[in-house]
């Protein structure tokens, strides 16, 4: 195993290991929060308000 990295996700547009960068999407996301989480009475969330918590993408 090369321990290579197959895909990385980053929230800023500046260029990344040297490689190429595709876009994924342009349009808003929603994020769903279990009741009571410190974020869930916020109307917009950026990115890096989610910096300490886990992310699951269904692809």
């Amino acid at each position: 195993m090369r321990s290579a990295i197959d895909v990385v996700i980053a929230t800023d547009a500046g260029p990344l290991f040297n490689s190429k960068a595709l876009p994924l999407w342009s349009e808003r996301i929603l994020v769903a929060l279990p009741e009571g989480h410190q974020l869930a009475t916020k109307k917009s969330i950026y990115w890096t308000d989610l910096q300490n918590d886990h992310l699951l993408a269904n692809l």
